[in-house]
């Protein structure tokens, strides 16, 4: 299991702005919702990959491979969620 994203390419002075801004660089995963129970319209966080980094891979489209596939059901809701950087202590761990 892959997925792709596409990427703009910010320069180096946006770089610098956005990840002074959010704290550290960007970073993707999937996300999958399912829906919740008994409440209509509603979803729960079911699962997710790990984080990737997408710094060296600006003005690109990388593709990016699951170790572990995902459990996606029927009524499933599969996302991408783009996170801003987040300053990371050397405990915090990327994956989920």
């Amino acid at each position: 299991m892959a997925f792709s994203i596409k990427l703009g390419k910010p320069n180096a002075d946006q770089i610098t702005f956005f990840n002074k801004l959010f704290g550290g660089p960007p970073e993707v995963m999937l996300t999958v919702l399912k829906p919740a129970p008994k409440e209509k319209n509603k979803y729960v966080l079911a699962g997710g990959s790990k984080l990737f980094e997408l710094t060296n891979y600006f003005g690109s489209e990388p593709t990016f491979a699951l170790l572990t596939p995902l459990s996606i059901k029927p009524g499933f809701i599969v996302g991408i969620t783009v996170r801003p950087g987040r300053r990371r202590s050397p405990s915090t761990s990327t994956t989920r």
